[in-house]
């Protein structure tokens, strides 16, 4: 299998994130080396996340996703907003792109050199104090990407903090921004971002800076390689429902079977396989101590009625369709189902 190849399920996804014009579009461009997301001066030109698989060394196949601006308005706009958050779903890395000017007035506040965001420019967002006390880490971000990075730390996703248009600032501007960030490194804090860079797409500035960056995660490649990635933890019982018919191989299981198992043992699960007969035994001795329940398609109506239904249920084929990377998509698909008509 080549690298083009390669399952969505099996790539590192890394996802673009800002307002509108803050650059994300041109630098995804830039770090993709292709024209695949449209760039324009007028507010709200990506519409709809937009994907693109490719190789960075040494963290391996990615995909990245470049997402509409998080402040779109208007009812189509608070559309495009909710497709942007169901993107945090799938994103492994988080680039988080804030226009470096706008960095600036944030810090002059912070230092009390200056007026509030809120009332500059027309903006209406005053500026939060993002902090971690125990490591001293203390930024100050505008309202949005604030609530962003926010919700990356509940959903551990390691994020960067790309300040974009750098080609727009002063000599005395970037001279200010370099010193903090080299201020920052110097102390050995413990951050809220994986890095801080001052990017450009229009010099291709920190494209290799960003790129190198990712270095460290590579190991987050292992771990999306793997079936039950956020569904089992250490100590779980996951029960496999495995009928045993005419379809079924003799003397051994089928390969998303085998890969079951195995999965659940590498998390330190533990795995009960058994047949549709004998799953109300396994229930009566285990009752709400059993994680997940996964059965055979061709079962999952049985299995649905004997389960409670408050007890996880899914398929060996939803797995796999989670694990290559297209369960999105189909679950899309059976949204319109309803909507189709005959002819």
């Amino acid at each position: 299998m080549s690298l083009q190849d390669t399952p969505q399920g099996e790539r590192i996804h890394i996802a673009f994130f800002g307002r509108r014009n803050a650059g994300k579009s041109s630098f995804f461009n830039a770090i993709a080396g292709q024209k695949l997301s449209l760039t324009s001066e007028i507010l709200g030109t990506t519409t709809d996340p937009v994907r693109k698989s490719m190789e960075i060394l040494p963290l391996g196949p990615i995909l990245l996703i470049d997402t509409p601006g998080f402040d779109d308005e208007g009812e189509l706009g608070s559309m495009r907003v909710e497709r942007t958050k169901e993107v945090l779903r799938e994103t492994d890395i988080a680039l988080l792109f804030l226009p470096a000017k706008d960095f600036l007035l944030a810090r002059k506040e912070e230092q009390g050199e200056g007026p509030l965001l809120s009332e500059i420019e027309g903006q209406e967002e005053g500026l939060f104090l993002l902090e971690k006390k125990e490591q001293g880490e203390v930024i100050f971000l505008p309202e949005k990407e604030a609530s962003y990075l926010r919700l990356f730390q509940e959903n551990k996703i390691p994020a960067f903090l790309l300040l974009s248009q750098a080609d727009k600032l002063s000599s005395e501007e970037r001279g200010r921004i370099e010193e903090w960030i080299e201020d920052r490194i110097s102390r050995k804090k413990n951050p809220l971002f994986q890095g801080i860079f001052l990017v450009s797409s229009e010099t291709k500035e920190g494209v290799e800076a960003v790129k190198n960056a990712f270095a460290p995660l590579a190991s987050l490649q292992e771990e999306k390689k793997r079936l039950f990635h956020g569904l089992v933890e250490p100590g779980d019982f996951v029960v496999l429902v495995t009928p045993i018919d005419e379809s079924a191989p003799k003397g051994r299981l089928i390969l998303p079977q085998q890969m079951a198992i195995r999965d659940i043992l590498d998390y330190n699960g533990i795995p009960l396989v058994c047949q549709v007969e004998e799953l109300p035994k396994i229930l009566e001795t285990l009752g709400d101590k059993i994680k997940l329940v996964v059965t055979d398609s061709q079962a999952f109506s049985k299995v649905n009625q004997i389960l409670p239904k408050t007890m996880p249920l899914t398929s060996f084929s939803i797995l796999m369709a989670r694990y290559k990377g297209f369960l999105s998509y189909a679950l899309e698909g059976c949204a319109v189902l309803s909507t189709l008509e005959d002819g």
